[in-house]
């Protein structure tokens, strides 16, 4: 992307006139740089133009003297920005085992002396390979000059030559009409998730975003493009980026000297955390083994719905089962009491009316379920103390927790449970996205997010709105853990305290987990820079605001094919799972027209995975299009039910 070059380039020179690079004066050089090199190409008579004739035009333009030195400052920035293509240097390097003869050609302003050491510092040419570059020849690709040149300089006939670029007009239609065989680069091209990240910002912040995912994804090893690796280079890697940078700025700010970052949701963020915690003086972060499960029994103070508020919630299906599992009861506990409310569906029962909800609630109070609760709280409630002692939550540290949101309904359980325990001090907590409603600050104390959803009665923000209807998603992909969900705390065999898991992670998620965790860290450090981005509040606000609709709206096949055999729920308790992404079929695309039941929350199931859009980048052409045309009108179908609805 030259725009984003000549950010760069800005700032060396204006350090070089020992200017201060204050935006107004950066935007008015990067307009001049553009309308200069605007202007050469209307004097030139040369089909292109030179680096040297840019700038005395564009010296002159800013009311400089010309200096040599200054439009050097370019070349360092594409110099300390060029990265080599993979799949490219693969394709050359495999040419000249074969025995061919090696020939670069480059429609480029830039010297081709410039051009020809970038080559060979990046592994592509050797001594005696040829290098044709637009500027120093005055004919370029596009003309179709270039080619009839190197042609001409090589003494070959078109048939014997092989032409590779990105470009569909430069590289692949004007030298396949005048018959050099030509093919396109496709992964060279900018995916829309890159597009987006330009058009989130449109100034060099956007730029150095989309040019930092594009370059780690191009710079793949695999002679395949390794799904995970693009995952982590179009979402994981900016937005856990974006968000732990966020969080260690807000904690820097406010004295914040610890950070508890929950599982298994900030797993990865605590990874990351770490890893950029020097750039913020030392922040201490540290991954804190806790769940809603670990937490809200512990923290209940009555066998009621006020005392156990997490119980029944508006986005959770009132399944028996579900609702027992959080107290770890079973049905036959309570079958006796309950078992002609349930009938025949047993634990699969939908609590539906206020009346069964007084009905349900009245069992857990009477015995002998009552003492076993009440027992069940109180041991939970100990070892919880003991582990969080054992973590250093009753130092006497500034500390703060973070989440990827959503309800403070975490952080008001363990505020209860610490105060209960005497401290009293306000709790804090930092999130990537906070709904509504949600708990106040006298329940669940201090909080802020990148992310506010709005209220139901507020115009929608469409990009906000897209972010909470991600919330899933976001949980089981960034949230993505080596471990279990945590059941409870319990003291090990080994010493100390530790977490209790609920079942175990089956192999493909544990893969899955150590290998995107892995090109995460890797995008990481080799994207340190971006930090001086996203310490903006409101670019980092921006770009993760176009990066979560646009990645999960239209993502690549490749990137959707890394969450094959991933699966996803809404329940704490990891109950009734679905595959995030699954090839659709003629039936399964048929789907959405053919709603199944309505389910307990109003809501209609019309997809057997979590992930629509990653499914259907997964499915055969012929079913995707079927697909996305009865999606279409499933869509236009909910909006005429809601408008009717509404009347």
């Amino acid at each position: 992307m030259p725009s984003g070059i000549f950010y760069a380039a800005a700032r060396k020179v204006f350090s070089r006139l020992g200017l201060a690079p204050e935006r107004a004066i950066v935007e008015d050089f990067v307009a001049a740089r553009i309308q200069a090199e605007r202007a050469a190409r209307r004097q030139t008579s040369s089909e292109d133009v030179t680096l040297e004739e840019i700038w005395r035009i564009l010296t002159r333009s800013m009311g400089w003297q010309w200096d040599a030195t200054l439009a050097a400052c370019e070349l360092e920035a594409e110099d300390e920005s060029l990265v080599p293509i993979a799949a490219m240097r693969r394709e050359v390097q495999a040419a000249r085992q074969a025995g061919d003869r090696i020939v670069f050609v480059s429609d480029m302003y830039l010297p081709a002396d410039f051009v020809a050491k970038q080559l060979k510092k990046h592994g592509f040419a050797e001594a005696g390979d040829g290098v044709y570059v637009s500027a120093a020849i005055g004919k370029t690709k596009g003309s179709g000059n270039l080619f009839r040149h190197v042609l001409q300089q090589e003494n070959v006939a078109p048939e014997t030559f092989l032409h590779t670029g990105d470009n569909s007009h430069g590289d692949f239609a004007i030298p396949r009409s005048l018959g050099i065989e030509a093919r396109l680069c496709e992964p060279a091209r900018m995916t829309r998730t890159e597009l987006g990240m330009l058009q989130a910002e449109g100034d060099s912040h956007g730029a150095a975003i989309a040019g930092t995912m594009r370059a780690f994804r191009l710079a793949g090893n695999s002679a395949e493009m390794d799904p995970m690796h693009e995952l982590a280079a179009q979402f994981i890697g900016p937005f856990v980026m974006g968000f732990a940078t966020w969080v260690l700025q807000r904690a820097q700010e406010q004295g914040v000297k610890r950070l508890y970052f929950l599982s298994r949701d900030c797993q990865l963020a605590s990874k990351v955390a770490r890893e950029l915690a020097p750039q913020f003086g030392g922040i201490d972060c540290r991954y804190l083994y806790v769940s809603r499960q670990a937490l809200f029994l512990p923290s209940a103070e009555a066998i009621s719905p006020d005392g156990m508020p997490w119980m029944r919630r508006d986005f959770e299906e009132p399944v028996l089962k579900k609702l027992l599992a959080k107290i770890e009861l079973t049905y036959e506990n309570v079958e006796a009491v309950l078992g002609d409310l349930a009938g025949h569906k047993r634990g699969d029962y939908h609590l539906k009316s206020d009346e069964d909800w007084a009905r349900f609630w009245k069992a857990l109070d009477t015995e002998p379920v009552k003492t076993r609760i009440n027992n069940l709280i109180a041991t939970r409630r100990n070892l919880t103390r003991k582990y969080f002692e054992a973590e250093g939550l009753f130092q006497d540290v500034p500390w703060a927790m973070v989440d990827l949101g959503w309800a403070l309904t975490c952080q008001q359980s363990i505020w209860k449970m610490l105060k209960k325990w005497g401290r009293p001090e306000t709790m804090r907590g930092y999130y990537f996205g906070l709904v509504k409603p949600r708990i106040g600050p006298e329940g669940a104390g201090l909080s802020e997010a990148i992310f506010y959803q709005l209220a139901s009665d507020f115009p929608d923000s469409t990009k906000v709105g897209n972010v909470f209807a991600r919330i899933t998603l976001l949980e089981h992909i960034v949230g993505c853990a080596d471990h279990p969900t945590v059941h409870h705390h319990e003291e090990l065999v080994s010493g100390g305290m530790g977490a209790a898991y609920a079942g175990s992670v089956n192999e493909t998620t544990l893969k899955f987990c150590h290998r995107l965790h892995e090109r995460t860290l890797a995008f990481v450090r080799e994207s340190k820079s971006l930090v001086e981005d996203f310490k903006d509040p409101e670019v980092c606000q921006r770009v993760l605001a176009s990066l979560v609709p646009v990645f999960f709206s239209s993502p690549t096949e490749s990137s959707a094919s890394a969450l094959l055999g991933m699966s996803a729920t809404g329940d704490q308790n990891g109950l009734d799972p679905l595959p995030i992404v699954e090839p659709l079929d003629w039936g399964k695309a048929l789907l959405p027209i053919w709603p199944k039941a309505k389910t307990s929350t109003g809501k209609w199931q019309t997809s057997d995975s979590f992930w629509l859009e990653g499914s259907i980048a997964l499915t055969p052409p012929r079913v995707r299009k079927l697909s996305i045309m009865v999606q279409r009108a499933a869509n236009r179908w909910a909006k005429i039910r809601g408008t009717a609805s509404r009347r």
